[in-house]
């Protein structure tokens, strides 16, 4: 008897798939033509609601499933024009998770990411960016911007020699990169004069100099760039997790490497190196003091805000920072400014960035350096650092400079310019 109403229940179930299934798989074909048509439209979020309902009626439907993933991939392109890149993510994955063997889909996941990478870069937000970068060799390693991009991280991380290798490699998918080769040599020279350099560390900090004549100064380094680490910390809310190198060059290894002229003795590279020459530090402790300062500003302001600030903000801020001359100007800088103030020759904000990069006549260069400090006093003293630290976060948040004083201070950059000459006037 129960074996009799087993095959009863079994004849009404094939009987119920003999009905059904055919009205699933027609339901299904409709969705499709739906989608397909949105598709063709252009719409691509309707085109893709339908063509996943079509998929999930039909999960054996070749045609449908290839035409569903087209609709991800149709958004993935979409959201990238708008560079939402954790969208374009989104749907290139669910794309290439309906159609593993497509190449393009692939590749394309790969531009979103590295894409996605660089704006975390230009944002400091290392880890994220090195993530991403991971992510796009992982669907994609003959790109070689992808190579690219990853060797600019790891040289603004201070990590020269994994920079020299991403750099190569995008030099074997593409010998004719511009600058690439040149930043390859350059490292090279460096890590070679590096080589027998000793080093010391301590917490957030490594050192390496050649001569055990200059471990005093080493030691002496650690201990002021510690101390700068948690004061000025708390002056921008920002600690790094990760180390920073110190290289101690004499003049002539630092111009060998950096390609500065002299009277620019430091450096520092984006959030994970400095350069400093022992023949200006040794000078006198105070000296010491202002360019270790300076240039650990400049790794703090571009963890904290990344490529995105302007470079008289970075450079006004680095020697606001500086904890024996930085709340005030010098006799010599109040003389350089008086000239240029008196021969109404003073360099426009828009042309500062200029003048700081290519560095070729020394007296704009002075006077930029000085220009971008007055900057700073003019804005604590009418307003505070506090109003200085609000126009990082809206930089930080992706607001351009010009967009960034408007949010904070309520003027456009003009606007800004003629009030900052102004005190400048009435002051100096």
């Amino acid at each position: 008897m129960a074996i009799s109403y087993l095959r009863q229940v079994i004849l009404i179930i094939i009987l119920l798939l003999a009905i059904y299934v055919p009205a699933f798989a027609e339901n299904a074909q409709e969705y499709n033509n739906q989608g397909v048509n949105y598709l063709d439209a252009g719409d691509y979020e309707k085109a893709s609601e339908y063509l996943l309902t079509a998929y999930q009626l039909d999960p054996g439907n070749k045609i449908i499933k290839k035409n569903l993933a087209n609709s991800y991939t149709s958004l993935a392109y979409q959201f990238a024009e708008k560079e939402n890149w954790a969208a374009a993510i989104n749907y290139g994955e669910k794309a290439y998770e309906l159609d593993n063997t497509n190449i393009r889909t692939a590749q394309n996941l790969a531009v979103s990411y590295n894409n996605y990478g660089y704006y975390q870069m230009k944002a400091g937000d290392f880890a994220s960016a090195n993530e991403n970068y991971a992510k796009a060799l992982k669907y994609d390693t003959g790109n070689w911007t992808i190579y690219v991009n990853y060797g600019n991280l790891m040289y603004q991380q201070g990590n020269m020699e994994e920079a020299v290798n991403y750099w190569q490699k995008a030099l074997a998918l593409h010998p004719d990169i511009p600058d690439v080769k040149e930043k390859v040599a350059a490292l090279q020279k460096e890590n070679k004069i590096g080589e027998k350099f000793n080093k010391q560390g301590l917490s957030h900090f490594e050192v390496k100099y050649e001569g055990y004549e200059r471990q005093d100064l080493a030691n002496k380094l650690l201990i002021i760039l510690n101390e700068a680490y948690y004061r000025l910390g708390a002056d921008f809310n920002c600690y790094p997790t990760e180390k920073v190198t110190v290289m101690i060059y004499t003049q002539g290894q630092y111009g060998e490497v950096t390609g500065n002229p002299n009277w620019l003795p430091g450096q520092s590279e984006g959030g994970g190196m400095i350069r400093v020459t022992a023949e200006d530090i040794e000078k006198n402790e105070d000296r010491l003091e202002n360019v270790l300062y300076h240039e650990y500003t400049h790794i703090l302001l571009y963890r904290k805000v990344g490529l995105r600030i302007a470079k008289w903000l970075d450079e006004g801020l680095a020697q606001y920072k500086e904890p024996n001359d930085g709340a005030e100007l010098s006799a010599a800088e109040q003389q350089l400014l008086n000239k240029h103030l008196v021969n109404n020759s003073m360099i426009l904000l828009a042309d500062l960035e200029n003048t700081f990069t290519a560095r070729a006549d020394q007296e704009a260069v002075n006077l930029a350096y000085v220009e971008a400090k007055t900057i700073i006093l003019y804005l604590v003293d009418r307003n505070s650092f506090y109003h200085v630290l609000m126009l990082l976060d809206k930089l930080k948040a992706g607001k351009n400079i010009n967009q960034a004083l408007q949010d904070t201070f309520y003027l456009d950059q003009q606007q800004f310019e003629q009030g900052w000459l102004s005190w400048l006037k009435g002051k100096y």
